[in-house]
């Protein structure tokens, strides 16, 4: 028995400590822990009013703490339980903001649990902290205000160097003259792979994904609906020489498979996927399913000046704007007052009759160098 008051009514003498509460060495009293002389009576944590505040130190007040929300209902899951809790943000005026606020608690999470796995440094577990994160942020809503309000490709993380419009751009970028119109270029590159098979399942509500659209993937729904109504149409075949992929697409044995491969439009250059620009082919590389990839990318990214980079250009842009017309409202693309060039990539060029490879060379074409 300690001859200490008790850390919470200040009045009794203390003998318990709770080895997961926060702080050191506080103690408390038989009433204030609820012991009843046989066991702990059951007892939420919040109800115990503790409040947990960031962007300070343990056991350091703050002169401008800000409450969650007016309902305060927060809940932290921890290794030991889930509870729900009185968190406070910091207000101050050095204070960072609410979300690195909250961010730096999960460092401190992490680096807990790892002081509590080896606390000497003499054997210390593998560094999985980037790992712990990549968690959390696939798990993360983006929007403030909920999923509810999640917007389609909210949750994409953006190419940071490709021109965005109000957040990397100058203010008059779309006053500049054509031999500057590089700067604010946004090069795409279009593949396919087909080694991402996906085979039939009875029920596709058993694995459906959570947040269709929210990402890299364009909605399911819309997007099945589409490629349905066109999928038994036979499409043009190819007249260049040596590419085989597309004009074997009604062909391909796709027995037990609901998806043959993904197509994808990214960012040629620096490798990002963009939003809304994943999604699986049913019959291999259709014209109809890359269309669609194309036109939802476009969508999110309202700049003037596009290079794309196809295997099947000379193809495959021949009526792409009227095979525009048949999609969704939502996936029209105005074309006015915008430039877009086609090249081939070098690898695929020699594949191409020899006009096409002088068209569409990566090294007579403006803008890429």
């Amino acid at each position: 028995m300690h001859e200490l008051a008790c850390y919470q009514c200040k009045e009794a003498l203390s003998a318990f400590h709770c080895k997961d509460c926060f702080g050191t060495m506080e103690l408390y009293c038989q009433d204030c822990i609820k012991w009843n002389s046989t066991f702990f009576k059951e007892i939420s944590l919040k109800s115990l009013d503790p409040h947990v505040q960031l962007g300070h130190p343990p056991r350091e007040h703050c002169i401008k703490p800000m409450a969650v929300s007016v309902v305060d209902n927060f809940v932290i899951i921890e290794s030991n339980g889930i509870h729900n809790i009185g968190l406070d943000f910091c207000g101050c005026e050095t204070a960072q903001s609410c979300i690195k606020q909250l961010l730096s608690s999960t460092y401190e999470f992490y680096h807990t649990l790892k002081c509590h796995s080896d606390n000497t440094g003499l054997s210390e577990p593998k560094d999985c902290y980037e790992a712990f994160m990549q968690m959390i942020h696939e798990c993360r809503v983006h929007n403030p205000d909920g999923p509810e309000n999640t917007q389609p490709g909210d949750c994409v993380v953006m190419c940071p160097t490709c021109p965005h419009p109000g957040i990397n751009l100058l203010v008059n970028w779309e006053t500049v003259g054509a031999l500057l119109s590089w700067l604010y270029t946004l090069f795409l590159t279009i593949d396919a792979n087909f080694h991402l098979k996906y085979k039939n399942v009875l029920n596709n509500e058993v694995d459906s994904g959570v947040g269709s659209g929210w990402g890299y993937f364009v909605d399911e729904t819309d997007y099945k609906s589409y490629v349905s109504a066109q999928l038994n149409d036979i499409q043009e075949k190819i007249t260049c020489l040596g590419h085989t992929t597309v004009n074997m697409a009604d062909t391909k044995v796709s027995h037990g498979l609901a998806e043959m491969g993904i197509g994808t439009v990214d960012c040629s250059r620096h490798g990002f996927k963009l939003p809304h620009g994943v999604r699986d082919l049913q019959k291999g590389e259709r014209y109809l399913n890359m269309d669609y990839m194309f036109f939802s990318v476009l969508q999110h990214h309202p700049v003037k000046f596009f290079f794309v980079s196809y295997d099947i250009p000379c193809q495959w842009s021949k009526k792409l704007w009227t095979q525009m017309l048949n999609m969704l409202p939502a996936l029209q693309f105005d074309g006015q007052g915008k430039a877009m060039e086609f090249g081939v990539p070098k690898f695929h060029l020699p594949a191409h009759k020899e006009p096409c490879q002088m068209l569409y060379s990566l090294n007579f074409l403006p803008v890429v160098g």
